[in-house]
């Protein structure tokens, strides 16, 4: 996701983004947070944490699953 936005690759930008929010379940929400620590210097991640810290208000289906829109 981080290289399809440095790179202005928007179509796999968008399937990087379909991809997390079919995958990330309350069960994992930990696990990409941890792991995100790692990229937390590129805007995309940082929006991911911000949303998923956030709860549900800002992220809905985290709970059961995560909804991402960038």
């Amino acid at each position: 996701m981080n290289a399809a936005d440095y790179y202005c690759l928007e179509e796999l930008r968008r399937a990087c983004i379909g991809f997390v929010a079919a995958c990330i379940t309350v069960d994992t929400v930990c696990a990409l947070l941890a792991s995100a620590e790692r990229y937390i210097q590129y805007k995309c991640t940082k929006s991911l944490v911000q949303r998923v810290s956030n709860g549900p208000k800002r992220c809905p289906n985290v709970y059961p699953v995560l909804n991402v829109q960038f």
